[in-house]
């Protein structure tokens, strides 16, 4: 009499590892995804304070028009630059808290610096400025740079965006 084998049924190891493989190098590639997308994101929220803080100082300039220029550096072929940030901490204003226009403008300037300062990485900004030709129009262009780590070369990346404001 024949003895009849009994079939085995299940998974072999052989057959686990590899489903274990397979999915570990899918896990690999989910995570390497999931940091990609975090460092895209950030990026994008810098460049998202890079232009609020543009337009802020865009909106400061609009209200304090008359002194926005005043005691910049001149430039010597374009008009004039503000090429460094002020030095002065306090507007030097009256007893009342009223300031002038010249004094709004040096406070308006330090503040922004401290937001630029603390809102990117090694943030850097230029405020130009040009009388257009014949005409009163002034023209600002606001370049503000600020630096990011660049994960595949492991160096630094200096990113830079630029506004232009016509009053």
């Amino acid at each position: 009499m024949k003895k009849k084998m009994k079939r085995l049924e299940g998974f072999t190891l052989l057959e686990v590892l590899v489903a274990l493989l397979i999915l570990s190098v899918g896990l690999l590639g989910v995570a390497g995804l999931q940091t990609r997308g975090q460092m895209n994101n950030y990026a994008a929220h810098i460049r998202t304070q890079a232009s609020v803080l543009a337009y802020e100082i865009m909106d400061k300039i609009r209200i304090n028009q008359d002194f926005a220029i005043d005691d910049i550096v001149v430039d010597n072929s374009t008009g004039y630059i503000v090429d460094a940030q002020p030095t002065a901490t306090d507007p030097d204003c009256d007893d009342t808290g009223v300031c002038t226009p010249a004094q709004l403008r040096t406070y308006d300037l330090i503040e922004w610096y401290d937001h630029l300062a603390a809102a990117l990485p090694n943030g850097d900004a230029e405020i130009e400025w040009n009388l257009d030709g014949d005409t009163a129009t002034n023209d600002y262009t606001i370049t503000i740079t600020w630096t990011l780590k660049n994960d595949e070369t492991i160096t630094n990346a200096t990113s830079f965006l630029t506004w232009e404001l016509r009053l």
